[in-house]
């Protein structure tokens, strides 16, 4: 087999995806990755695609765009900011002939084990063609070198043995953050129904952040298989390094600690309010906490301080998993992302009231916000008034 290298610098977009698709691929779930692999690595139509998992047409569109969605959020934690527009004409138009190596390696695997779907054989007959029959291209982030490899076996062992990505959320605990502002975003265990949206919206977040003027290297993200220990050793090394401004956002499930208090989910232990508080009292300067879950209204009196504001998206007990304040704060964050914290939750308190309203649906969540000046916890919309004035002033600045 004919292997050849080759750099590519006709596509941008392919010289930052190339790099880490195969990772990105790797972390899919099984049913995403059947997905792309045949609408892109088999250049299925979307009905072969429909035909071969079983699905309609309709829901085939639906399952590929989503498994876009979650690479995206997948590309944007490695700092590769794409539309799922690009990321999809990108992959199609490269992705045929560059398996990636651990698509490839769990496609052997599944074989080997006799243990694969009808669509699975599929998408492992075609990721062994992709591989037998066309050129391997890797496209290279530096040099131009063109190495020509006579042997299939050479190949087929650089794939095995390909080291590891680091995974982010391991390589940004492992970095301190120089001194001015910062901001964690943590992704916690999450409803296997809607992975990728919360992946996304915490890239979002991040994206937002720079907007409001944090340096991207002072915004960290972590997600994956995160624990309650990784996550207080990371607010230690900040308590070092960040002085004027910390924001910690917390995207996932809140539940119930073995203790029954409130907690939020994470591998292993959960994250307890009795964890957290001393974690950020050790930070220093003023801090914004916002707890996008449900049932995180308990936090917000725990957390508390005359330095540090909290918004939690829900109440106390009962209210939505995935609460809708969540994607309009966001919303709202990129839209104007230097306005004051309030002004933010207000605006996104509006935008849940009014769909509600429209959809003619009782309101089912309440976000809620600690003011550190009155000691108080504010209802939306927190004292701050519709349409804002035009100095922009706010209750909290």
């Amino acid at each position: 087999m004919e292997a050849i290298t080759e750099l590519n610098t006709h596509d941008p977009a392919w010289l930052q995806l190339s790099p880490v698709l195969d990772e990105a691929m790797s972390r899919l779930r099984d049913h995403d990755r059947d997905a792309l692999l045949l609408r892109f690595f088999e250049n299925k139509s979307m009905k072969e695609v429909a035909d071969s998992l079983r699905l309609d047409e309709r829901a085939a569109q639906k399952r590929v765009q989503r498994a876009l969605e979650k690479l995206r959020g997948l590309f944007a934690r490695r700092g590769i900011t794409l539309s799922v527009a690009v990321i999809a004409s990108t992959v199609a138009g490269n992705s045929v002939s560059a398996a990636p190596a651990r698509v490839i390696a769990f496609a052997s695997k599944a074989g080997a084990a006799h243990a694969t779907t009808p669509s699975a054989n599929i998408i492992i007959q075609g990721a062994l063609r992709a591989m037998v029959w066309a050129k391997l291209k890797f496209s290279l982030a530096v040099g131009a070198t063109v190495l020509m490899v006579g042997a299939a076996t050479i190949a087929f062992a650089q794939l095995a043995n390909k080291p590891d990505v680091v995974p982010p959320e391991r390589a940004a605990a492992a970095t301190p953050v120089a001194p001015g502002p910062g901001a964690l975003i943590i992704v916690g265990l999450i409803a296997s129904d809607a992975p990728e949206q919360i992946e996304v919206l915490a890239a979002d977040t991040k994206n937002n952040l720079v907007a409001r003027g944090f340096d991207a290297g002072h915004v960290e993200i972590l997600s994956g298989k995160v624990t309650r220990e990784q996550i207080l050793q990371k607010l230690h090394t900040l308590a070092g390094s960040v002085r004027e401004e910390f924001w910690l956002v917390l995207l996932g499930q809140t539940g119930r600690a073995q203790d029954g208090g409130l907690a939020f989910q994470v591998s292993g232990p959960r994250l307890t309010a009795a964890d957290l508080k001393p974690a950020l009292d050790a930070i220093s300067g003023r801090q914004f906490v916002f707890i996008g879950t449900g049932n995180a209204g308990g936090f917000v009196p725990a957390l508390a301080s005359d330095r540090r504001t909290v918004l939690s998206a829900t109440m106390a007990d009962g209210e939505p998993d995935q609460p809708r304040f969540l994607p309009d704060w966001v919303k709202q964050f990129a839209a104007t992302p230097r306005a004051p914290f309030a002004d933010l939750a207000a605006r996104a308190s509006v935008d849940v009231s009014e769909y509600c309203k429209q959809s003619n649906i009782a309101q089912s969540e309440h976000a809620q916000l600690s003011d550190p000046a009155s000691g108080r916890i504010l209802d939306a919309p927190f004292g701050v008034n519709f349409p804002p004035p035009t100095n922009q002033t706010a209750v909290l600045n």
